[in-house]
């Protein structure tokens, strides 16, 4: 009788360290579909998706309990010439290096994004239009002044024009915001990039 109660109790160790096992492996998989569905496979940071899921329900709370929310749209200068001349693999580099700089500047509760090829977003839940100019000021010397490093040594700095816009009033939706913010980059291209520019 001792001998069969020892042999079921161990058998229920067993059982219960292998579901334990696939437990912790199912948990895994899951996180890394989760992240896989939400970042940028190249720069690691979100992706698309879900900056506008995310950047959504942040407006949507900014809206409900009035507070500020502002979205910082940025491209880069000419990235087609970094790309003819110094190639795809520098290009894709430039990148990663030049959303790093972003990421830098940008604080937990922001929503930092990669939504084209050159094309990068920032939604700034609590920022007004100066507290948003302020930090893609920084963010543009910041890049403007980050050297890429090439194998050949032809070493390189990126350039990036932004555009800022805010929200005014509590039913601002987030397409509007980046319409406003997107002409407010063709204003800072305009202009000969390399520059922050605010919406009317």
């Amino acid at each position: 009788h001792l001998i069969y109660q020892s042999v079921f109790f161990f058998n229920m160790l067993e059982v219960i360290f292998v579901l334990t096992l696939l437990a912790n492996e199912i948990e895994i998989n899951e996180l890394k579909l989760t992240k896989q569905a939400t970042t940028d496979s190249l720069t690691g940071i979100y992706n698309r998706h879900h900056f506008f899921e995310q950047a959504t329900c942040d407006l949507a709370i900014a809206n409900e309990f009035k507070r500020p929310f502002s979205v910082i749209l940025l491209d880069f200068d000419h990235f087609k010439k970094i790309n003819d001349k110094h190639g795809h693999h520098i290009g894709d580099l430039s990148l990663v290096e030049t959303a790093n700089q972003i990421k830098s500047h940008c604080r937990t509760q922001d929503c930092f994004a990669r939504i084209g090829g050159d094309e990068f977003v920032i939604a700034l839940a609590d920022t007004t239009l100066k507290e948003a100019k302020y930090i893609a000021e920084r963010i543009q010397v910041s890049v403007e002044n980050n050297l890429i490093e090439t194998p050949h040594h032809n070493n390189f700095n990126c350039k990036v024009s932004l555009g800022i816009s805010s929200k005014i009033d509590d039913c601002s939706r987030l397409k509007d915001l980046m319409l406003k913010a997107d002409k407010a980059l063709y204003q800072a291209k305009e202009q000969g990039g390399n520059r922050v520019a605010l919406s009317n």
